[in-house]
């Protein structure tokens, strides 16, 4: 079972890349969908540490009770770093694209606000297999995964099939937005299967505070950005510094 899950989770990364050759002739934009995936991969791996198993052994030694409880806290903390890494990309991705790639990548901000949405939802699906993992119930999750795959499949196919009369990057913008709600799908399903076969619940209430503070965050950024006009690297360093403070004192 470890291994059909191995293999599932890399056809899920990387089918995306595969419709989009195989269904588009400007292969410039999938260099494109390609930047913006792996700026978010990177992104997740440093804040999702769950990813390398940091917690697995604790959930194995806790009991079912304490294991509730544990998961959600972890949860907690983890979200309320990776709720405002969504909302600052969205404020201010392009200038990240420009940072890591040059300019010559800016039309990758396009697909980067869909995928960013991926950070929240690759933590708390990281975290909940472990879940799994912890009790030697790899099984019980697998056949939502082929789900998952097949509706990602579907929905890329769509919305590359539909978006193909207008210019390529629309197409890229669809399939990544096609990923992140096969992902949202994922987190959704895994938490009805804990609920059911592991006897866990999700309090799906520790996204409130970080969402609101978010919001809050976001809506400064966008103003000072409008405000201040084009962004340096010395300007945009401390916009966002200001917009991490703003936001842990919103949260507090």
């Amino acid at each position: 079972y470890i291994s059909l899950v191995s293999i599932s989770v890399t056809f899920i990364g990387n089918i995306d890349n595969l419709l989009l050759g195989l269904m588009i002739t400007d292969i410039g934009v999938i260099g494109l969908y390609k930047s913006a995936f792996v700026l978010i991969g990177s992104l997740i791996s440093f804040l999702a540490l769950s990813s390398n198993n940091v917690f697995l052994p604790i959930f194995v030694e806790l009991k079912k009770e304490e294991l509730e409880k544990a998961f959600n806290r972890t949860l907690r903390y983890l979200m309320i770093f990776a709720v405002p890494a969504v909302f600052g990309l969205i404020a201010l991705g392009e200038y990240f694209i420009v940072l890591f790639y040059g300019y010559e990548y800016i039309n990758a901000k396009l697909p980067l606000y869909f995928l960013s949405f991926l950070i929240v939802f690759s933590i708390y699906i990281e975290l909940s297999l472990q879940l799994f993992s912890a009790r030697e119930r790899p099984k019980d999750y697998l056949s939502l995964l082929f789900f998952v795959i097949i509706i990602n499949i579907i929905l890329d196919y769509a919305f590359i099939r539909y978006l193909s009369s207008y210019p390529p990057i629309f197409a890229v913008a669809g399939v990544a937005f096609a990923t992140s709600l096969s992902w949202f799908f994922y987190s959704i399903g895994l938490s009805i299967i804990i609920k059911k076969k592991l006897a866990i619940r999700t309090k799906f209430s520790v996204l409130i505070k970080p969402l609101i503070s978010s919001l809050v965050m976001l809506g400064v950024l966008v103003f000072l950005k409008s405000w201040i006009g084009d962004l340096n690297l010395i300007s945009g360093f401390i916009i966002l510094i200001f917009g991490i403070l703003l936001y842990f004192v919103s949260m507090l």
